[in-house]
């Protein structure tokens, strides 16, 4: 398929979408009650709190899966970027689905801030070295947590495709008060976590991770939804809460200032084709209201 020539008038423009992809009921509102209804916790808090990570087996349907695996995939053709999917319903459906498991570990509303992550390791590749989430403050004084990452594989991520280590929380002497450090004390305490596709992962933003070698010939694919507390979120995350409305014009902005933030860290994202229009529909959504 031959990537569009596109500006931010034809992405302001519902029909537009609808067009690119006819097989798809494009609403202009979405809410948590029209979405697939939220998973059942499958988290237990005491996991989250000593190691910072919690595994959930089947976060995910496969349909659902399935379509967050093609909007990826067709979004990258038409517009030379996945990104651009998260404009569409199938991202917000997983978002309210994880994000009712998010609000019961943190034990507050949660909404979902503009750095999403379309995470794919190639073969013959390693995921991202070890790092941290944020580095801002990782507890509330009650000991939940202040926000959460939440890594959905939309393909298996075994031991030898990639899969997420991480150096649990309670072996981590820098937690909480030097996450600028990246230092793992001893390599015995690290922890491999493979998944089947559908399985999703959450941990808390402050633990030490990284992706594994893909010595697979498959592509490890995934998304990974950053949710904070409603009440921790900060000025320059312009976070959605999840239990509003989640209108076509609310997805477009949190499109184009995900595209503006994650421009720092993607080369792609950095080029005028993404950049430019997605400060043009930034501008044209905020002077409209």
């Amino acid at each position: 398929m031959v990537q569009s020539i596109f500006g931010a008038t034809e992405l302001l423009d519902i029909d537009y979408w609808r067009s690119r992809f006819p097989d798809q009921r494009i609403d202009d509102s979405l809410g948590v009650a029209e979405g697939t209804p939220p998973a059942v916790p499958q988290l237990m808090k005491g996991d989250l709190a000593r190691d910072g990570v919690c595994r959930m087996e089947r976060a995910a349907g496969e349909d659902l899966r399935m379509r967050l695996l093609l909007d990826l995939r067709r979004a990258g053709h038409i517009f030379g970027h996945p990104i651009y999917a998260v404009a569409l319903e199938a991202f917000w459906f997983a978002a309210f689905r994880l994000g009712e498991s998010a609000r019961f570990a943190m034990g507050n509303d949660v909404s979902v801030t503009t750095l999403p992550a379309i995470v794919t390791v190639p073969p013959k590749h390693a995921g991202v070295g070890p790092h941290r989430d944020s580095q801002l403050r990782a507890f509330k004084d009650d000991g939940a947590p202040t926000r959460l990452s939440v890594w959905l594989a939309l393909t298996a991520a075994e031991v030898d495709r990639a899969c997420l280590h991480y150096l649990p929380m309670w072996a981590d002497p820098n937690v909480p008060d030097d996450l600028s450090s990246v230092q793992v004390p001893d390599l015995r305490l690290i922890r491999a976590v493979p998944m089947a596709a559908g399985d999703a992962l959450m941990f808390n933003q402050a633990v030490l991770h990284w992706g594994g070698y893909n010595a697979t010939r498959h592509t490890r694919v995934g998304v990974v939804w950053e949710f904070a507390d409603s009440v921790n979120c900060t000025d320059d995350e312009a976070a959605v809460a999840l239990e509003s409305d989640i209108s076509f014009a609310k997805r477009l902005g949190f499109m184009a200032r995900a595209i503006m933030r994650l421009s720092q860290r993607d080369t792609a994202l950095a080029e005028p084709r993404h950049l430019d229009v997605a400060r043009e529909i930034y501008l044209n959504l905020r002077d409209s209201g």
